[in-house]
């Protein structure tokens, strides 16, 4: 019997924290962006204030969702997060790519609707199954043929990144739901052949490939966005600028507020400022693995890591593009970087993870439970 309790305060300030330091630096970083395009130097800022309203609102709304209810809901949130998907290949072309949905003044990104919604369907099925993980009968039905088609949908748009960032987290929690070694690795050739016959193969982002896999020998061959970026980084000297002093977001740095939003922070704020961020994003991650260990079952466990997983694969990946590490790939950084579909669908899953929290038993049982 499940005992209902507080949820995690810790995560609540921490989330609180980084939302207002994201909301300070869009407007610093967009405010010169705004005045030249739109003539009013808040117009970003106004419609990241929107977008936060609704995120809290969903936040909350989501917390006193109880979890176990996702259960029945897998099937119907999958299916209709897959015709989102195909409605959106329908859509305007914006930047070469089909991955929005409009809603008149505003719209989203199905894509980001699915990354939700395949966490909540493989906890839901490994939750279920977890007596059967090893035969290959339940593995590949029915999560391989809906990840077959949700993955090629997403990479149709075209998104390789975020197929890649649900890859590592499927995998994760295929692992720890105790699959078979030989389907682990049949899973990771896939995506990697999946990965190399999209860049290398049809040509996506293979010019930002080659010219990441130039700068590895020479920094100065590197891409215009990332040497803006690694300028801006440096710049900014322990202290940082000061708020609204920094030069990379005077068009010298393209996406300054939303894929790059990092450097903008680290050249204004500092080591110190980025510093802070990275602390209460490890605290974040810290207190997400906390509650799924001490989740009060298996649904809470696989929930609360994929959610986790979900936030720190994204935000790792956003800070290696901004420090000259990997490829740019267009991710977000959560809860800092400009933008609504992102904002509003993480502060669901943390939402998530907060009614999670609310039913944690006080011992590790659950790990004592998949030993036996």
């Amino acid at each position: 019997m499940r005992h209902s309790q507080s949820m995690d305060r810790t995560i609540i300030i921490v989330v609180g924290l980084l939302l207002l330091v994201g909301t300070v630096m869009v407007y610093s970083a967009s405010a010169m962006l705004a005045e030249t395009r739109y003539n009013g130097d808040a117009f970003f800022f106004k419609r990241q204030l929107l977008w936060l309203a609704i995120s809290v609102v969903t936040c909350y709304l989501a917390s006193r969702f109880d979890y176990q209810k996702y259960v029945p809901l897998a099937w119907p949130l999958m299916i209709v997060s897959l015709g989102l998907l195909v409605y959106a290949l329908f859509g305007r072309e914006i930047n070469g790519a089909k991955r929005w949905i409009s809603l008149g003044i505003v719209g989203f990104q199905p894509s980001e609707i699915f990354k939700y919604v395949l966490i909540i369907f493989l906890a839901a099925m490994l939750s279920i199954k977890r007596e059967k993980i090893k035969q290959i009968k339940s593995v590949l039905f029915p999560a391989g043929p809906l990840m077959a088609v949700g993955f090629g949908l997403i990479l149709l748009e075209p998104n390789l990144g975020t197929v890649m960032v649900l890859s590592a987290i499927a995998f994760v929690l295929f692992f720890l739901a105790g699959m078979r070694a030989r389907l682990l690795a049949l899973f990771l050739s896939g995506m990697g052949s999946v990965a190399f016959f999209m860049v290398f193969v049809i040509g996506y982002k293979r010019a930002r490939v080659d010219t990441f896999l130039a700068s590895v020998s020479d920094p100065l061959l590197a891409s215009y966005q990332i040497k803006q970026s690694i300028l801006a980084i440096g710049s900014g000297g322990f202290l940082g600028r000061g708020l609204g002093h920094g030069s990379a977001k005077l068009f010298y740095l393209p996406a300054p507020h939303t894929d790059f939003i990092f450097a903008t922070l680290a050249e204004e704020g500092g080591f110190l400022l980025a510093l802070f961020v990275l602390v209460l994003i490890a605290l974040l991650v810290w207190r997400g693995i906390r509650t799924a260990i001490y989740s009060s079952d298996l649904l809470g466990f696989y929930l609360a890591l994929g959610i986790t997983m979900l936030i720190f694969v994204q935000t790792a990946t956003n800070l290696l593009v901004a420090t000259a590490m990997i490829p740019a790939t267009g991710l977000p950084l959560p809860f800092l970087s400009y933008g609504g579909s992102s904002m509003v669908f993480t502060s669901i899953g943390i939402g998530m993870l907060l009614n999670i929290s609310k039913y944690s038993v006080t011992t590790p049982q659950l790990f004592k439970s998949r030993a036996e």
